[in-house]
């Protein structure tokens, strides 16, 4: 099994290098770390070529693509069997690796809802250790936009797409992919901590505002 960790980026370059030097940590063949770019305007490949990582995929957009998109086009470009999917300011605990790829290689969820953490090391999102059959999960489960790890083959990302292209709406799409994959497969939630909420915030936090 392998495990995509995807980072939807547009600038916050000083958090990305930050997040990367914790990330560096890991050398795996069962890993991968995605960076999808939305034609950010700070050198982004810059940053990611100072790494030799083997781990990091680097991918830049050719067109903007605003937020909700550009998750789909990362998606895309994952070639995970399940994606751990974060903001650029959030991140996943590295030492909890092996216990996420344990858990999927086991019960085989469409989704996992991890708790996390805070910067202060509290607790930032607390779940209890549960399965949810189909869609009272959608009900169950708060969308948030980061910690979410979704089985890849159950999204379908040409269907949002076109959902969004005509849409007037933002910040959706994990409710569309949350609804999609509870009518497919079961959800987990779980009380294990495998991922830090970051409070970092500053005059260029716009990763969810870029178009």
């Amino acid at each position: 099994m392998k495990l995509s960790i995807l980072f939807t980026v547009y600038n916050q370059s000083k958090i990305l290098r930050k997040q990367l030097d914790l990330l560096n940590n890991i050398d795996r063949d069962d890993v991968e770390i995605v960076i999808s770019d939305d034609c950010s305007t700070e050198n982004i490949e810059d940053i990611i070529a100072k790494y030799s990582n083997r781990n990091f995929k680097y991918y830049r957009n050719k067109n903007n693509l605003g937020h909700d998109r550009n998750i789909l086009k990362g998606i895309e470009r994952c070639k995970g069997e399940y994606i751990f999917l974060f903001r650029t300011k959030d991140n996943v605990c590295i030492n909890k690796i092996d216990d996420i790829i344990l858990f999927l290689e086991e019960n085989k969820p469409g989704a996992v809802f991890y708790s996390a953490i805070d910067d202060d090391n509290k607790i930032h999102l607390k779940f209890k250790d549960r399965k949810y059959s189909r869609i009272n999960g959608f009900f169950a489960v708060p969308a948030h936009p980061s910690g979410n790890l979704y089985r890849r083959d159950l999204l379908d990302t040409d269907t949002y797409n076109n959902f969004l292209t005509n849409s007037k709406f933002n910040f959706i799409v994990h409710q569309f992919m949350k609804l999609d994959i509870s009518l497919k497969s079961d959800i987990y939630t779980s009380s294990e901590v495998t991922w830090i909420y970051s409070k970092t915030l500053d005059n260029k936090d716009i990763a969810m505002n870029s178009s």
